[in-house]
């Protein structure tokens, strides 16, 4: 995790601005810091699209987390609840992996009874083992799968629990009048096994933005290692805005590399 203030201090004493008041937090500091780590999303993005980069220097925004799937094995990833405190307190950005039939603790959990299109987080549940690998397919796939043994999450095998398969989808926001989750979601096949069940998932937490009443107490969910290039591109930001000809233009594998401090070609 990265303070705000080692941010802060870091490009104040770029801008010969040390206890100066020439540059505000709200005005010029959490706009540009902000730039920064959205700039960062985008780099990431690239890393993960271009499974480059290491896991570790992701840590700071990896979780896992136990879920329960509504009647069709979907989880609502986009639901704006889960940023509650009270529940995960951050939204999903990115799906890293899914495990069905996942190990808990305390193990032996029960099905809570919930409306059918309703998914929810479990949190009086802990992630303990991986239980069924869930291989990623495409949307276009989904059809294809249903009927043929060979592909992860058949239905064919659905019925033996010793060879049946898994896999997940993102299918986005399949509501209607009469399933009526609105949100987007993630399902995990076969659906006669997956639904209403305990599926984990691993994924990247959006981080939260800077604004004039968190910044004092929200970190900035990036490694220390990466600290000097974000505070290098809310400098850009600033210099920017100051009209001095500074040039936005985001490339997100030139990002990546500098970020991640990738080998380069």
């Amino acid at each position: 995790m990265i303070a705000y203030q080692d941010i802060k201090a870091t490009m104040a004493a770029n801008l010969d601005a040390e206890g100066s008041d020439r540059y505000l937090d709200v005005q010029d500091y959490i706009p540009a810091i902000n730039s920064a780590i959205s700039r960062a999303m985008t780099a990431t993005g690239w890393v993960m699209a271009n499974r480059d980069g290491s896991e570790e220097a992701l840590r700071e925004l990896t979780y896992t987390r136990i879920f329960q799937t509504n009647s069709e094995g979907g989880v609502a990833i986009s639901d704006p609840a889960l940023e509650d405190p009270n529940a995960l307190g951050h939204g999903i950005w990115n799906v890293l992996a899914v495990y069905a039939r996942p190990e808990v603790t305390p193990s032996n959990p029960q099905i809570q009874p919930i409306p059918e299109a309703t998914s929810v987080y479990r949190n009086d549940l802990t992630f303990s083992g991986s239980g069924d690998p869930v291989e990623r397919v495409t949307i276009e796939e989904v059809a294809i799968i249903r009927n043929n043994a060979f592909m992860s999450g058949n239905e064919v095998l659905a019925s033996k629990p010793k060879r049946v398969t898994f896999s997940y989808y993102i299918i986005g926001n399949a509501s209607s009048t009469n399933y009526g989750s609105g949100l987007g979601e993630l399902r995990v096949l076969p659906k006669s096994v997956t639904k209403s069940s305990l599926v984990g998932i691993s994924y990247l937490a959006n981080p939260t933005e800077l604004t004039g009443t968190n910044f004092n107490t929200v970190d900035i969910p990036f490694p220390q290692s990466m600290k000097r290039t974000l505070a290098d591109w809310a400098l850009q930001y600033i210099a920017w805005k100051q009209g001095d000809g500074t040039n936005l233009q985001v490339n997100a594998q030139r990002d990546a590399q500098e970020l991640f401090q990738l080998a380069t070609n």
